[in-house]
This record gives structure tokens, C-alpha cells and sequence, in this order.
């Protein structure tokens, strides 16, 4: 199974791909910022974009739980 970190993904279209993304049978990380907009059945990691400590946080969290990041969406915006 692949692995996806989906950055920005709680909202909108990081959403719709995390859905699609789900049914085709990768395993989705989805890393937020503010409110998760529409919860979907897949593993949600709190993460700021703006501070290098939470990103490395979140990168090392993936890789230490899932061994690997497969495919890295960013979406995320400032």
C-alpha cells in the first residue's frame, strides 16, 4: 500500500483528493493547520507550515509510523 501526505488537505480540494485517494486503497495522511473541514476515516496529524520544528515533527512522525512517504501533496498556503 502506498503511503500519501497530503499537506493543507482538510479543506476543499485536499479533501476530495483524500477521499479518492482512500477508495483506491492508499493509506492518507492528511496534515492540517486549522479546522478540519469534513472528516474522513483516515489519519489526521496537526502540522504548521510556517515553523520548520512542526514540519520535521510531521515528516518524521510519517516515516517512523508508515517506514516511507510514497507521494507528497502540498496544499497547503500562507
Amino acid at each position: 500500500m502506498k503511503n500519501v501526505l497530503i499537506i493543507g488537505g482538510a479543506n476543499d480540494i485536499g479533501y476530495q483528493i483524500a477521499k479518492l485517494l482512500k477508495e483506491n486503497n492508499y493509506n492518507v495522511i492528511v496534515g492540517y493547520h486549522n479546522n478540519i473541514y469534513k472528516k474522513l476515516d483516515i489519519e489526521y496529524i496537526k502540522i504548521d507550515v510556517t515553523n520548520e520544528e512542526s514540519i520535521n515533527k510531521c515528516i518524521n512522525y510519517c516515516i517512523n509510523k508508515y517506514k516511507k512517504i510514497d507521494i507528497l501533496i502540498n496544499l497547503a498556503n500562507i
